[in-house]
């Protein structure tokens, strides 16, 4: 049986932290302005959530015979 394969897709992480206001220039992260830690540190979790893809052959099996 083969292990369930997990990846970050790096587009969607950048989406996501675009749209919670992070700026990625050449020097790192630029934090929005006014953020607290917490806040600092949900937005990078919740951005690698949104941004993790299975590639796993039971997810493919499952999806597509649910057609």
């Amino acid at each position: 049986m083969e292990a369930h394969k997990h990846k970050i897709n790096r587009e969607k992480f950048f989406a996501e932290m675009g749209r919670r206001g992070w700026t990625l220039d050449p020097n790192g992260w630029i934090i929005p302005e006014g953020r607290r830690r917490a806040d600092q540190e949900a937005d990078w979790y919740d951005a690698l959530l949104m941004s993790i893809e299975c590639e796993c052959p039971y997810a493919e099996t499952k999806a597509s015979s649910a057609d």
